[in-house]
């Protein structure tokens, strides 16, 4: 499921049903035996410097996934935004919610593929 409209920079945010369709998709994979992901998620522009913790976070925790991503920083647009730079005040509640202990990233994972020559 992809949800940026229940989490929006203009303060017109509604956790509690991006909470429910996300149940409802986590359901359904379960009972078809498919895997559920928040596969395109994020707060543009991240106006609440706790987003991450206080509101992505409890969601996560709530259904079963085999993943979320967040979207992406442009390159090409200053104000199209989704993980926080260093400077940003987001920040530091990013890093938490990066270190959660039940969170595990990208980059923990192990190699899965290795490319061959050919």
């Amino acid at each position: 499921m992809d949800n940026y409209w229940d989490f929006r920079p203009d303060g017109a945010n509604d956790p509690i049903a991006a909470m429910k369709k996300l149940g409802i998709v986590s359901t359904i994979a379960l009972e078809k035996n498919k895997l559920a992901a928040l596969t395109e998620v994020g707060l543009e522009q991240i106006t609440d410097s706790t987003w991450f913790t206080n509101v992505l976070h409890p969601i996560l925790k709530k259904w079963p996934l085999a993943y979320c991503m967040l979207w992406r920083n442009a390159h090409d647009i200053p104000t199209h935004y989704y993980v926080p730079t260093t400077e940003h005040p987001a920040a530091h509640d990013f890093g938490v919610f990066c270190k959660s202990k039940d969170m595990i990233l990208l980059n923990d994972l192990p190699l899965i593929y290795k490319p061959t020559k050919r």
